[in-house]
């Protein structure tokens, strides 16, 4: 599966300060770094063609932003709210988002590594090409979500929901998905090895032996 990288200017403009934020919001070409946005509000706001490094946008709320060809780098999203949010050609490296709500979400050619997305709901979202490497989903909500491409690498998938959501085409060979949470109808078409398809079968009520 081909992940589309960010189209980033080769001359990034400095951000303003955090107090600008939301004019910021609206540009594109900008790179940040180190600045702590937590509990701001810029919803409906759009960015594109920008890096953001170390920032903080714990507990922020960005109902309907739209994020285009912009890298996060270590930066925090935990406790947002980024509803309705659209991520196209995104990559989040070292960031962390526990508890972030993505619900109704698009994510397209977005690349995800070394994070933690520990209980983030993406309930209702549309993940078209993503690729999830080396990151900790455990108690994420990936519930009635469209999958169209959704690449796995070392993932942690713990305890994840993926009711209602069909995986058809999914290979989770690579990746842990100890007591997640289906109907078993959702399995169709889906890659498991041995083992997983193992413990797969304890948890839809099948003995083996």
């Amino acid at each position: 599966m081909e992940i589309v990288k960010p189209a980033l200017p080769e001359v990034l403009e400095a951000a303003p300060a955090p107090g600008e934020w939301q004019e910021y919001m609206t540009a594109c070409g900008c790179a940040a770094k180190g600045m702590d946005m937590t509990g701001r509000d810029f919803s409906n706001a759009k960015l594109s063609g920008a890096v953001l490094s170390g920032c903080r946008f714990a507990q922020c709320r960005a109902v309907g932003a739209v994020f285009t060809d912009v890298r996060f780098s270590s930066c925090d999203f935990s406790g947002a709210d980024l509803e309705k949010t659209a991520f196209i050609r995104c990559e989040f490296l070292s960031c962390k988002a526990v508890s972030t709500v993505f619900a109704d979400a698009l994510w397209q050619h977005v690349y995800v590594e070394y994070s933690n997305f520990q209980g983030a709901d993406l309930t209702g979202s549309r993940l078209k090409n993503v690729l999830l490497c080396e990151s900790g989903l455990q108690g994420a909500y990936l519930t009635e979500c469209v999958i169209s491409g959704l690449g796995l690498d070392k993932a942690d998938l713990t305890r994840a929901s993926f009711f209602k959501t069909p995986l058809k085409g999914v290979d989770f060979t690579r990746s842990v998905i100890e007591g997640i949470i289906l109907e078993g109808a959702e399995l169709k078409g889906a890659v498991v090895d041995s083992f997983q398809a193992a413990e797969l079968a304890k948890l839809l009520g099948l003995i083996v032996k």
